[in-house]
């Protein structure tokens, strides 16, 4: 999928979340997750970290912060 149809998956979202999606659609070439947290914080730590949400490492303080008590 280009960035362009991944971009599609979130069209009608808030513009802020949208916006933050689009810069880590464009760094990571793949999809931010559809089902999960979709805080601002989060995505914009992963593109400053320059990690994509699979490779977060989970005992970083962000990762606790939105996953902590999740089973999987």
């Amino acid at each position: 999928m280009t960035d362009d149809e991944i971009m599609e998956i979130y069209r009608g979202w808030d513009d802020k979340t949208y916006a933050a999606i689009k810069e880590y659609v464009s760094m990571f070439h793949q999809p931010w997750p559809v089902y999960g947290p979709h805080d601002i914080e989060l995505i914009e730590c992963c593109i400053k970290k320059k990690m994509s949400i699979d490779d977060l490492l989970t005992d970083d303080e962000i990762y606790d912060k939105y996953y902590k008590g999740i089973i999987y």
